[in-house]
């Protein structure tokens, strides 16, 4: 007789006649599973019964060494899928695709034409396979679809960002399927292009030099009275224009050349290249493309040299502040550097709203920089002041003497700002 073992965990209303060799729970004779020579209460419980008998037969070691051979196996597997797909499982305007021939049919050219530092790759698919979509991506985000016509898909040049560019090429396949054709990365390693794209506010020194800039957008009120004063106490400094003031006041601008102040570059209508006005970000703003930004400069740096006769040089400063990464790298693209003004250094001068918070009269402006030196110093500083004013009295430009009087009676020396990068390496603030 078959000695009690309790009551069945699946039928409370009858007695069992045996334990589950694995969790001991009691279960009659219709619910018990018999495997490998040992009754179970359900398959789970002869699955884990399993496991950790083959737990037993292998040492941790061995555990670890099988583990990474299955996932060496799934990386292999996962890289033949993507690679290259059988041929079996795959159709092209239905016509059968034969391994390796979609890597076969394109080609990638280097493009060696370039301006200033700007380097790209000319991405051209080949291929006899028309009207069939090519998709372009780089750095795992979408660029571009194109269809074949007459033989490939032209995706032009490609410009290139410091450090790693990496490019996806896929085709179209039936029912809505792609194959990647091929994949490659180019680390583009540009001494010169990284130098342009850092922007400068101020450089370390301790030397008592200061570099003192105007900003020129589409009023010349005050310029003529600046011009003299500066004029008057030897002071050269750097200013930069916009095309539309070049174009507006020629006779200001062969003046300012002639007088030996160094001339950069405001783009040519004063853009909002951001959405900061907007929103408070930098995001780029809608509509300024890398082609927009350079047509901006290279316009105003030509418009100064046909008037003045003389080269802009490669400096400039957005409009209204508002730049980002990608604004950086376009204008360096091009060579020019981008000069900023340091924390705390803007005179606000450009403020006529008497009511506005940021309004400072002509002699708070001056106190500000005054103060600005007694507390913090201005060694290796770029100050922002500009050439035009839509106040209609106090003007900024009073205290202009005055300052430079001051700051050389505290030992200070004006310089411009390519003097003051070739004192000392530059930090952005």
């Amino acid at each position: 007789m078959a000695q009690i073992k309790g009551i069945c965990k699946y039928h409370p209303e009858r007695r069992a006649s045996n334990r589950c060799y694995y969790c001991k729970e009691p279960v009659c004779s219709s619910c018990r599973q018999l495997h490998a020579h040992h009754y179970f209460c359900s398959a789970s419980c002869y699955a884990k019964w399993q496991a950790a008998q083959w737990l037993k037969r292998f040492k941790p070691y061995k555990i670890y060494w099988v583990l990474a051979g299955l996932v060496l196996l799934s990386d292999i597997a996962l890289y033949i899928l993507l690679k290259a797909p059988p041929a079996s499982q795959t159709m092209l305007s239905g016509h059968p695709v034969q391994q390796g021939a979609l890597r076969d049919s394109f080609t990638v050219q280097l493009d060696t034409n370039r301006v200033a530092v700007r380097y790209g790759l000319q991405i051209c698919v080949k291929t006899d396979r028309e009207k069939t979509p090519v998709l372009l991506w780089r750095n795992g985000r979408f660029i571009n679809a194109l269809p074949v016509e007459k033989g490939q898909a032209d995706f032009g040049t490609q410009y290139l960002k410091p450090g790693q560019n990496r490019f996806g090429l896929w085709m179209q396949i039936a029912q809505g399927r792609s194959v990647l054709v091929d994949s490659f990365s180019v680390h583009l390693r540009a001494p010169r292009l990284a130098y342009l794209k850092k922007q400068v506010s101020r450089t370390h020194t301790n030397q008592k030099i200061v570099a003192l800039t105007f900003d020129g957008g589409s009023s010349d009120r005050g310029t003529q009275n600046i011009l003299d004063t500066l004029r008057s106490r030897h002071v050269h400094c750097t200013m930069f224009l916009t095309g539309g003031f070049i174009r507006r006041y020629p006779q200001l601008v062969k003046e300012i050349s002639t007088d030996g102040h160094e001339v950069g570059n405001h783009c040519f209508s004063h853009p909002h290249l951001t959405n900061l006005e907007l929103d408070g970000s930098q995001h780029t703003r809608t509509g300024i493309t890398r082609e927009i930004l350079w047509n901006e400069l290279l316009k105003t740096d030509s418009l100064f040299k046909q008037t003045s006769g003389h080269p802009m040089v490669a400096l400039w400063r957005a409009p209204f502040g508002e730049l980002n990464n990608d604004i950086l790298l376009w204008a360096a693209e091009i060579g020019f550097k981008h000069i900023n003004w340091c924390q705390h250094c803007d005179s606000w001068d450009w403020v006529a709203d008497t009511s506005s918070q940021l309004y400072r009269s002509s002699t708070e402006i001056l106190s500000h920089f005054l103060t600005l030196e007694s507390e913090k110093g201005l060694q290796g500083k770029i100050l922002l002041m500009h050439l035009g004013t839509e106040r209609k009295k106090d003007y900024p430009y009073t205290i202009l003497g005055k300052l430079i009087d001051e700051l050389r009676s505290k030992g200070y020396r004006f310089v411009r700002v390519t003097n003051l990068l070739n004192n000392r390496e530059y930090q952005i603030e």
